[in-house]
């Protein structure tokens, strides 16, 4: 009978870990956690390990449920200290949570539409939602501190968001001209501007940009403070 009821739970615990239905894995990992008393089995420890490996998978976001990607976010920025709302806001805004998403153009991709090599993410890491979570904020504390010590001793969280609309330099550009008209900036920054620019909006200063786009990030990011 103990040789059948092992036989038994290593099945059970196999089927739940190649279990294509995310909610039967859900309800296997609350049950594993829980059941003290075979927890030690090595059986249990590899599908405890290989379980919780799946909640930062791609496959078990497939079923994209916002809140369930909003929560797993949630983790890993507090594993790594990053700032919950900005993770959120940037995340919410550029693919409403979409691990999945891709640009018109093809080259942006994934939940926070990262361009191939950013943070360290090439190829279809970008669509990692853990890998890119940690990259995104790994390069944005690098640019917070750059910002600080060469452009400007004060910060606000809107910044982390125009940078990785503009670039850095890009970014530094906008800010030090944001009180100019279009027309008094290089042709490449203005383009690359109005290339942002909604259609039924009418820009004509800079500063058009820096107000929209920071009344945009907030108007999120105050949703997750």
């Amino acid at each position: 009978m103990k040789l059948l009821r092992t036989l038994l739970s290593f099945l059970l615990l196999t089927a739940s870990v190649y279990s294509g239905e995310n909610n039967f894995k859900e309800l296997w990992l609350e049950w594993l956690k829980e059941d003290s008393i075979n927890q030690e089995l090595p059986i249990y420890k590899w599908a405890i390990k290989e379980l919780e490996k799946e909640k930062f998978s791609d496959a078990f976001l497939l079923k994209d449920k916002k809140d369930l990607v909003k929560q797993q976010i949630i983790a890993i920025c507090k594993e790594i200290n990053a700032p919950i709302p900005v993770v959120l806001a940037i995340a919410r805004i550029e693919s409403n949570f979409n691990t999945k998403s891709v640009d018109r153009g093809g080259s942006c991709v994934g939940i926070y539409q990262m361009k191939n090599g950013f943070g360290g993410c090439v190829g279809d890491d970008r669509y990692c939602l853990e890998k890119t979570t940690k990259a995104l904020w790994k390069i944005h504390a690098t640019y917070k501190q750059r910002w600080l010590k060469q452009i400007d001793s004060t910060w606000n969280d809107f910044y982390y968001y125009g940078i990785h609309q503009k670039g850095f330099a890009g970014f530094v550009e906008i800010y030090k001209n944001r009180h100019k008209k279009l027309n008094e900036i290089s042709a490449v920054r203005r383009n690359s501007i109005l290339a942002s620019k909604p259609s039924s909006a009418n820009w004509n200063d800079v500063n058009d940009w820096w107000c929209y786009f920071e009344n945009r990030f907030y108007k999120i990011y105050n949703q997750y403070k």
